[in-house]
């Protein structure tokens, strides 16, 4: 594809992206004045030229503050697997706020809610947080008392929440100082950032075991962090063979591997990844959608060895709103009566049939690009299939076409698809999307080919 035509595109696209959004410009420029930082409430929300406001939400639908109608396949960053104001939601927060939406104490809500999720994920035990950063910060917590040991082995280009381990090496561009492919040099993403997590955290490549082995064979790495399913970088699958040999050298070395499941745990299948691939960590953390749209975060082992952690006080876990009533009943009627096993199948099926299009259109104007995905979760990748499919985030950094990603959210935000910001995000689609919803993503998706190939 030209670059030139890139380009050009991209800018009739902000004209008309500024064009419709008025009044999202307008609020953005208050909530800077309100003196909140690009006028967002949080950093992942800030995209460029300026964040839309979305008004409200229904099913598969949002409108925005200027009344544009969108298809969401954003749905939250992952988390409304279950669409907008489901009723069985909605309702079982009413309830619950009509007896109290926070206690500070033990409720039967949030007992039922860990009794399911240690079915439904094969937990010995579970604890809860308001969100995923919390969690990772505290299985790490967890893995260091467990093991005795201080370093953190994370997966280069994994984002894994705010808090100091997983603010090292996550997706930054290359620059010469991130080290060898096979050693990646631990780099910290921002300021503000304790200079002793450089000796800390060794960060690894993701589908390479060799370099995993060299990591945990001196026997002082306390845990493996890794998402079973690379996301924030497009999305990259593991390697046949690659998650069950993480659990073989953890168990050789005597780390801990833990699977953050923050994205994949309520949107691949209904026992999260390790349904999907058939492997067991020793940890899971949770988030996003077992909450039914609320704050709300999880952690727990699978063999019961770390329980004995907390009980004894050991490691403390502590939170104020862990555990909270109103979000443990939203997150049990979400997963017990919304999404149920049943609900994956369909969720497959959209995704599929959304899939099958994309990839034809992409064929039919031979695009250098392929589509991957997972239960609620997909993604159009922008690099050329014919080099074959990325496996790392270097192979992500050196081959992604971040001008064609951008293009597409532009060009979709602007013809009623709305996706979340940033070119490396992938997609989200819910048990209310319907077979017109893929239609009109396919169709705007045929419209940027043709465009593309003028």
């Amino acid at each position: 594809m030209r670059r030139d035509r890139i380009r050009k595109l991209i800018a009739e696209e902000l004209d008309a992206f500024q064009q419709r959004t008025p009044r999202s410009l307008q609020l953005c420029r208050r909530a800077v004045n309100a003196s909140m930082p690009l006028g967002v409430p949080t950093g992942v929300c800030a995209l460029d030229p300026y964040p839309v406001a979305i008004r409200e939400g229904r099913g598969s639908h949002v409108i925005d503050a200027d009344g544009n109608d969108y298809v969401d396949y954003h749905n939250g960053f992952g988390t409304t697997v279950f669409g907008h104001a489901h009723p069985l939601i909605t309702d079982a927060i009413r309830r619950q706020a009509a007896r109290g939406t926070h206690f500070g104490a033990l409720t039967e809500p949030v007992i039922s809610w860990a009794e399911h999720l240690c079915d439904r994920y094969q937990l010995d035990w579970v604890r809860f947080s308001p969100s995923g950063t919390e969690a990772t910060m505290d299985a790490i917590r967890i893995a260091r008392a467990h093991t005795g040991r201080v370093r953190v082995a994370k997966i280069e280009g994994g984002y894994h929440g705010s808090h100091e381990v997983a603010l090292q090496s996550p997706n930054l561009p290359l620059d010469g100082t991130e080290g060898p492919d096979d050693a990646p040099a631990t780099r910290p993403n921002g300021e503000g950032l304790s200079p002793r997590l450089a000796e800390e955290v060794v960060a690894l490549p993701f589908n390479d075991l060799d370099a995993a082995a060299r990591a945990l064979g001196g026997g002082d790495v306390a845990c493996v962090l890794v998402e079973p399913i690379l996301m924030n970088v497009g999305t990259i699958w593991p390697q046949p063979g690659y998650l069950q040999g993480l659990r073989e050298l953890c168990d050789i070395h005597g780390s801990v591997l833990i699977f953050d499941e923050t994205k994949t745990g309520a949107t691949i299948a209904w026992g999260g990844a390790e349904e999907l691939f058939g492997v067991r960590p020793h940890m899971k953390t949770l988030g996003k959608g077992i909450g039914g749209g609320l704050p709300a975060a999880a952690l727990g082992d699978t063999d019961g060895r770390m329980f004995e952690l907390i009980e004894s006080w050991r490691v403390p876990h502590l939170g104020t709103f862990n555990g909270n009533p109103a979000t443990a009943a939203a997150g049990l009627v979400a997963l017990t009566e919304v999404l149920t096993p049943d609900a994956y199948d369909r969720l497959e099926a959209h995704r599929q049939r959304l899939t099958r299009e994309l990839n034809r259109i992409i064929a039919d104007y031979e695009l250098p690009a392929y589509v991957i995905g997972a239960g609620a979760k997909g993604c159009v990748v922008w690099a050329d299939p014919s080099q074959g499919r990325l496996v790392n985030f270097r192979d992500y950094r050196r081959r992604f076409d971040f001008d064609a990603a951008y293009l597409t959210w532009l060009w979709l935000m602007n013809r009623g698809v709305f996706l979340a910001p940033g070119q490396d995000e992938q997609w989200t689609h819910s048990i209310a999307h319907t077979d017109t919803d893929a239609d009109r993503f396919a169709g705007a998706f045929a419209e940027l080919a043709r465009a593309l190939r003028a």
